[in-house]
């Protein structure tokens, strides 16, 4: 049995304050100050208060527990402290009146669906000393129109920015080396995107239904693009660098306005030295019989002749990667 003394807890009006955490609020106020002696705001602990607008969090934070602020549907504003080294998962989702979010250095990541569904966040000022954004931390943030990644980010996880209708400008650095699954779909706002150096794979769907897309710079060593990464968007042209060695299904899918190279009734895309790099499809699959790739071909994109029943003979050249 633990020893009386070894336990403080310091009574406060609306709060329970533990050993300097903070375990649960209780008040109504529209206005929360917490207290210095805070170091831990514990799960859950203001989840589902309507009322609070404003929260005033001390240097004295360190960590943020899950679902902290879940569900806190007034809340208009929110600034994290230097001090601050963890927060935790869904700690502002649903948070429907979020409009500016602050952080100060110190945090080095921002965990699952941190402003998930924050429809009105259109401020965030994110730490220098950040390097990864986990999976669906601004997914629907439907009002978030400009963000600046800082320099030494090097993951983007998956969903991170799914729905964000109205994201028309961000910067990716040439530190990130991971963008996962779905990561950017249905930015409709987005016109042009620079893919950073570092980048060796663009995964599934990572721009899918990105319909204003037009725009699509790859830069250092890509290697792969995977399924359906492109699907819909409005690019007109792009540039396949020689180091690309692999491209999935579907991956330019619909995208209407792209132009092919062609020869012999299959679509192409490549770069300036060579414009055949990547065999897509045949124009017409369902009339198709027979088919000689370009000498220059080293990859087929996958499935690249599915459906195509009549097709009988292809001729293929050495040099062919996959």
């Amino acid at each position: 049995m633990q020893n009386s003394t070894d336990t403080k807890i310091i009574s406060a009006e609306h709060f329970e304050i533990e050993n300097g955490v903070l375990k649960r609020y209780h008040g109504n106020e529209k206005r929360v100050v917490i207290p210095d002696e805070i170091r831990t705001i514990e799960k859950a602990a203001f989840a589902l208060y309507k009322d609070i607008e404003q929260v005033i969090i001390p240097n004295s934070v360190t960590k943020i527990c899950d679902m902290a602020f879940l569900n806190c549907s007034a809340l208009k504003e929110i600034t994290l402290p230097k001090s601050l080294k963890s927060l935790g998962k869904q700690v502002f989702r649903n948070c429907e009146s979020l409009k500016c979010a602050i952080f100060k250095a110190g945090l080095v990541e921002l965990d699952y669906c941190t402003f998930d569904n924050c429809i009105n966040l259109s401020s965030v000022e994110l730490p220098e000393t950040l390097t990864q954004i986990k999976e669906s931390v601004f997914s629907n943030c439907k009002s978030l129109k400009k963000l600046t990644l800082p320099q030494g980010l090097t993951s983007i996880g998956s969903h991170a920015f799914y729905n964000c209708f109205e994201l028309c400008e961000i910067n990716l650095p040439d530190t990130v080396t991971h963008i996962g699954y779905k990561a950017f779909e249905s930015c409709k706002g987005l016109t042009e995107i620079v893919l950073p150096k570092g980048l060796k794979s663009i995964q599934s769907e990572t721009f899918n239904a990105c319909f204003n897309l037009s725009s699509v710079k790859i830069c250092g060593e890509l290697e792969s693009i995977e399924d359906y990464a492109f699907r819909g968007c409005k690019i007109t042209d792009i540039n396949i660098p020689n180091s690309v060695h692999s491209v999935g299904e579907g991956a330019f899918h619909n995208c209407f306005e792209l132009k092919f190279n062609i020869f012999d009734n299959v679509k192409y895309l490549g770069n300036e030295l060579n414009p055949y790099r990547v065999a897509v499809n045949p124009i017409n699959r369902e009339s198709i019989t027979e088919c000689k790739l370009n000498s220059k071909t080293a990859v087929i994109a996958a499935n690249a002749f599915n459906y195509c029943k009549g097709l009988r003979r292809i001729e293929l050249f050495d040099g062919l990667i996959t």
